[in-house]
């Protein structure tokens, strides 16, 4: 459900932007305030904090990305792999790096799961480049977000960290693969 909120919040932003170029300013106010509406949901908001946040990177938008990924403590445990690049370790190397390759990725597999009654939020997805192929410049990426009540509630970018990820194709099994379920962790759900 979240997800395609996050969607409608993405298509509410093309036609407000639409309605405002063109001087639709009545229908710009409604589109407004629907807009206003579903990013007040959590989780709409975080991931509309990720979208900004691969917004930036493909963008180079060196001020949407200090927006979204302000210096914080946490940034020096940060980690990302650029193709052709050894791993780059905290969030100045990591923006150094970026300024230095075009990164053209879309993500997919998107989830996002809400913490510390919704305070935190870890958003997981796949970065995939651009143009490449099945596994080509494959990353999973995990990044960690904080509700800067100072700042309006907006969501903060506190961790990224992206490491290239071996793809399984369709029937594909590892050997070495073991099962586990909830019993074998006593005090664990699922």
């Amino acid at each position: 459900a979240a997800a395609s909120k996050h969607i409608r919040a993405e298509t509410l932003r093309v036609e407000l932007a639409d309605a405002i170029s063109e001087e639709r300013f009545s229908q710009a106010a409604v589109l407004r305030d629907e807009l206003r509406v579903l990013v007040q949901d959590a989780e709409v908001a975080v991931r509309d904090a990720n979208a900004n946040f691969y917004r930036a990177l493909c963008q180079h938008d060196a001020d949407g990305m200090e927006r979204v990924w302000p210096d914080h403590p946490l940034a020096a445990s940060c980690t990302r792999v650029f193709s052709g690049f050894p791993v780059q370790r905290g969030r100045r190397a990591i923006l150094d790096c970026w300024r230095q390759v075009r990164v053209d990725v879309h993500t997919t597999d998107t989830r996002c799961v809400m913490l510390r009654g919704g305070l935190e939020a870890v958003v997981t997805c796949v970065e995939r480049e651009l143009g490449g192929g099945p596994g080509d410049g494959a990353v999973v990426a995990t990044n960690i977000y904080e509700k800067d009540e100072e700042r309006g509630d907006e969501w903060r970018l506190v961790l990224h960290q992206a490491s290239p990820m071996a793809e399984v194709s369709d029937g594909d099994e590892d050997e070495d693969a073991v099962e586990y379920d909830a019993d074998d962790f006593p005090g664990a759900t699922g």
